[in-house]
């Protein structure tokens, strides 16, 4: 194979192993959310959020730990055999609908949703330069997006024809065409980084901070989000058969706007506007969403802020956050994004489960009163995303057409060439209200 042809093969053989993992991973969140919903009451959904969170922490903790000197090829590789043998096992022992079982597949999608989709980001991010990355995210986003459209739609037809339990056998297909595919990189160096880099800028504990806080509280929010919006379906749909066919609907439909807002919006956003610009967009739909909540409280508003969640945060979002790390260096940013999407996102999810069991199960607040906090935490969140941006080295700064960094802020004049210019308007006396003229 051709030098030049690699990094091609490679971004199409990641692209294919992101859109298996996406897939497979709306499948189980279909089946795993109609399954709990149909026989256990909201109420008890915040309790087992703060399980779902601690145990996913706890495992994600482990793995960063125990996999710090390995590839994430391999890495891959070893999760998706086991979860590939665990899905089977739970078709077997989900087909009388025992809440136990239910209760441990809760927990289980948790960990594959938390290990999975992080190593196929990783694996594509490690085989491709910082350079070659700018350009191809979006093809790999596309893939993805793909994945989860397909998922949802095939969770809407499988559930619709034999049940919510059988989508557990097409998740395990999904998840060995996944295997299938890692195995294309076993043999398979990082390649060159061909053209030269800019040199990496050091790793500040402020910019790490900064990522770590604005993860944080979004991850609190979409906890909430997450919580209201399972609670409106509940109301409006009892059986597992009709919330499996929800959910596959609503996933599928939410991941073809996606893919619109990926391929249409996404490169030209990323091109063309300050990341500082680009981040603040989910919270700023988010803070819309939940102002409808807090109004209304229906399945439309709901449908609403959860939807215009997962679109922006899949496509768009996703996109300016994996720029955010590429200054780092590859060991850096690999440990350093593990940790963040990992135990950054699932211990702040387990304190915002925490305070959905105060408020909701011990409480009984109405779903309102968490919409009103969400506008408070979402403000916060716009902010700190802001900050995370603008402290960003200048080599994560999205490039224009003639790879030029988009500057964080608007061009205006140096202080030099404004008082060159005021001093020359001054020395040709002029009216005075030319001097003004010169600072618009």
């Amino acid at each position: 194979m051709s030098a030049a042809s690699e990094p091609t093969r490679t971004v199409t053989v990641s692209a294919l192993l992101l859109f298996a993992v996406v897939a497979a991973l709306v499948v189980l969140k279909s089946a795993r959310d109609a399954l709990f919903l149909s026989v256990f009451p909201a109420a008890t959904l915040p309790y087992l959020l703060v399980l779902n969170a601690l145990t996913s922490a706890a495992v994600a903790a482990a793995y960063v730990r125990s996999t710090a000197s390995s590839s994430a090829g391999r890495n891959i590789r070893a999760s998706l055999a086991v979860f590939f043998g665990c899905v089977l096992l739970f078709w077997l022992g989900l087909h009388g609908e025992s809440r136990p079982a239910i209760l441990l597949f809760y927990l289980w999608v948790g960990l594959f949703g938390t290990l999975v989709p992080v190593q196929a980001w990783l694996v594509a991010s490690e085989r491709l330069s910082p350079r070659q990355a700018r350009r191809t995210l979006g093809f790999l986003g596309a893939g993805a997006t793909l994945g989860g459209s397909a998922g949802g739609i095939l969770a809407r037809a499988c559930s619709k024809a034999w049940g919510a339990t059988a989508l557990l056998p097409l998740a395990a297909a999904l998840v060995l065409l996944a295997l299938a595919v890692s195995l294309r990189f076993e043999r398979r160096a990082p390649p060159a980084s061909g053209p030269a880099e800019p040199a990496v800028p050091p790793f500040s504990r402020r910019f790490a901070a900064l990522i770590v806080t604005a993860v944080a509280v979004g991850s609190v929010v979409a906890t909430f989000v997450d919580f209201q919006f399972k609670v409106i379906a509940q109301r409006e749909m009892s059986t597992a058969a009709e919330l499996a066919a929800f959910f596959g609907s609503f996933y599928a439909s939410v991941e073809v706007a996606t893919l619109a807002v990926q391929v249409l919006a996404t490169p030209f956003l990323l091109r063309r506007v300050p990341l500082w610009a680009t981040l603040p967009l989910l919270p700023l739909v988010l803070f819309a969403g939940n102002g409808m909540v807090l109004a209304v409280a229906s399945l439309p508003s709901a449908v609403f802020m959860r939807a215009g969640d997962q679109v922006l945060r899949q496509s768009l979002d996703r996109s300016s956050r994996e720029l955010l790390y590429l200054p780092l260096a590859p060991t850096a940013r690999a440990r350093l994004k593990s940790l963040v999407e990992t135990l950054g996102v699932r211990l702040p999810e387990a304190a915002g489960a925490v305070a959905l069991v105060l408020l909701v199960s011990l409480g009984h607040a109405p779903l309102r009163v968490l919409a009103a906090l969400a506008l408070l935490l979402v403000s916060i969140w716009a902010v700190s995303r802001c900050c995370w941006a603008g402290n960003t080295p200048r080599s994560s700064r999205p490039r224009s057409s003639t790879g030029r960094s988009i500057s964080r802020r608007p061009a205006t004049r140096s202080w030099a060439a404004t008082s060159s210019a005021c001093s020359r308007i001054s020395s040709r006396r002029r009216a005075p209200t030319r001097f003004f003229t010169c600072w618009s």
